[in-house]
């Protein structure tokens, strides 16, 4: 019967199974996100990776998530360095420098002309310099990661974005949007922010020695890969990418269980994953918040018939923007609120469709005003009158609207 052998990488945003024959020839390469219940995930993640596959079986597992396997018998333990030094010394016997960019953990790693580490370091104090960080900002821009890693590579410069902390760098992307600037020069940004913090923080200063590997799923972002390259000054031969750079890790563990006499029957393996079940913190939770019925607002409308005279108020935030036209009383006549997508021009003259095809052309503006994060682009975009930041603006509306109220 032949014997299988399986490599898991177990991070803390997505799982990796790999699993190789008895001559170390890879089979089936598998993948799965923890979303947030890892045991379940690698569960079905070994359903997967095991159809069919009869036991005994080699297994070797890395990443911080291995405690998951923790006290089966057979079951290989090793560090996420070793596991990936292993691969790379079979897969890349010329690197000496390994550059990795997980979910939430970034390292490097050199090594000797042996294939052995030699030195090596890695964050574990915030994602801003990790996989997660781009993650998050793509959100912002309201695309997923492939997208922004496509977009980022094609851009014709990158913004000036702070890299250190995702906080600044939420900021700086703020202020960008607002600014008009394209969505492809701020993906950019974003990448050689990183790729800046990690030269910064981890090699400080080091010089680059190549040949080099990216590995890590941040290495799948074609964004993420340019930057590098220009930061650190070097050509795609000087580093280059893994071939499925996620599963590198993965594919180091089952190389060292491969090289132990040890082995584990499945029937061990499925059910002592299975039975690792969620932890729930104490206490009692609140009761779900109930609005009274009767205390919803009523919906503003306009006048079907005659001449429309309105101010326009529209304020223009990283989330959203919003739209308010009032009377010559003050009064709410009609509200727009539209997720601003990074794309605030684009969504004020969605704003603007949208209140046209309301009121056409009755509509007769006296005036408008700007205010929010994006309030000068709007300004110039819609020739405003009055352009105001958003604590004078949130003064004026709440006094008009709640004269008693003392605090905002």
């Amino acid at each position: 019967m032949q014997e299988h052998v399986v490599g898991l990488d177990l991070g803390s945003v997505a799982l990796k199974g790999i699993l190789l024959g008895c001559d170390g020839e890879v089979l089936r390469r598998v993948q799965r996100t923890a979303a947030g219940n890892p045991a379940d995930r690698l569960n079905q993640l070994l359903g997967q990776l095991l159809e069919g596959i009869p036991g005994p079986l080699k297994v070797g597992v890395t990443g911080g998530g291995r405690t998951l396997l923790q006290g089966i018998p057979g079951v290989v333990e090793c560090s996420d360095l070793v596991s990936t030094a292993f691969a790379v010394r079979l897969t890349s016997p010329d690197v000496l420098l390994i550059i990795e960019v997980g979910g939430h953990q970034s390292k490097w790693i050199r090594l000797a002309g042996s294939g052995d580490i030699e030195s090596f370091a890695f964050n574990d104090q915030c994602a801003a310099g990790a996989g997660a960080f781009l993650e998050q900002q793509a959100g912002r821009l309201r695309m997923g990661v492939a997208e922004f890693g496509r977009i980022a590579s094609a851009a014709r410069q990158g913004a000036s974005i702070a890299g250190r902390c995702s906080v600044f760098a939420k900021s700086d992307m703020i202020h960008l949007q607002q600014k008009g600037i394209p969505p492809d020069e701020i993906a950019y940004g974003l990448c050689v922010a990183l790729a800046r913090n990690f030269q910064a923080v981890l090699l400080r200063g080091t010089a680059l020695v190549h040949p080099a590997l990216l590995c890590g799923g941040g290495a799948l972002n074609d964004g993420l890969y340019r930057a590098f390259c220009e930061v650190f000054s070097v050509t795609p031969n000087q580093l280059r990418r893994a071939d499925r750079p996620q599963f590198l890790a993965a594919h180091g563990a089952a190389l060292a269980a491969l090289a132990q006499a040890r082995t584990v029957e499945l029937s061990s393996l499925v059910p002592a994953t299975a039975g690792v079940q969620r932890g729930s913190g104490g206490g009692e939770g609140a009761a779900p918040l109930a609005v009274p019925a009767g205390e919803t607002l009523p919906e503003p409308e306009i006048c079907p018939e005659g001449l429309v005279e309105a101010w326009l108020g529209i304020d223009v935030g990283s989330v959203s923007t919003d739209f308010a036209l009032l009377g010559t009383d003050g009064d709410v006549l009609d509200g727009i609120y539209l997720p601003t997508r990074g794309n605030p021009i684009a969504v004020i003259a969605e704003g603007l469709a949208i209140l046209r095809s309301r009121v056409g052309e009755r509509l007769h503006v006296l005036g408008v005003g700007t205010t929010g994060s994006g309030r000068h682009l709007a300004g110039k975009l819609v020739g405003a009158d009055v352009v105001k930041n958003e604590i004078t603006c949130q003064l004026l509306g709440a006094r008009h609207v709640c004269p008693e109220v003392d605090t905002i």
